[in-house]
């Protein structure tokens, strides 16, 4: 019981870090979406959603299905608030973001499909982040 206790308060306490640091560095440049780069909206919404995704595997003990992510963490990001729903699953550049188990099966891995728009999941200009369990 205490080892399950620790790992939620290290989940909450980078969570917490990641939160502090996102906002800092959305602060430097203004704090508003459409004045960054579009790789810049997208790293700040994958991590949003990285964020989402731990709280999301804390609460239930499993990860979303990959087919329904949207779908399942629509609570979450929700409640999160720093993007609007139907917005934060967007890309920079208007590509919906992916989710798709890791091949290991130890958590999920997020992309963009990047600046040219091509789904080459996750190499080449894709924008990746893995999530893995804690």
């Amino acid at each position: 019981m205490g080892e399950m206790k620790t790992r939620v308060l290290y989940i909450l306490s980078s969570v917490a870090i990641l939160s502090v640091l996102i906002a800092f560095l959305v602060s430097r440049r203004g704090a508003v979406p459409d004045k960054m780069r579009p790789s810049e909206v997208t790293a700040a919404k994958l991590k949003r959603i990285h964020i989402q995704l731990l709280k999301f595997y804390s609460a239930n003990h499993r990860w979303p299905t990959p087919s329904h992510w949207k779908q399942e963490l629509k609570p979450y990001l929700e409640a999160d608030g720093f993007f609007p729903f139907d917005s934060v699953t967007v890309d920079g550049w208007g590509s919906q973001i992916q989710c798709v188990e890791n091949t290991n099966g130890s958590g999920l891995i997020l992309y963009s499909f990047g600046k040219n728009r091509i789904d080459e999941h996750g190499s080449n200009d894709d924008i990746t982040v893995v999530v893995q369990k804690p």
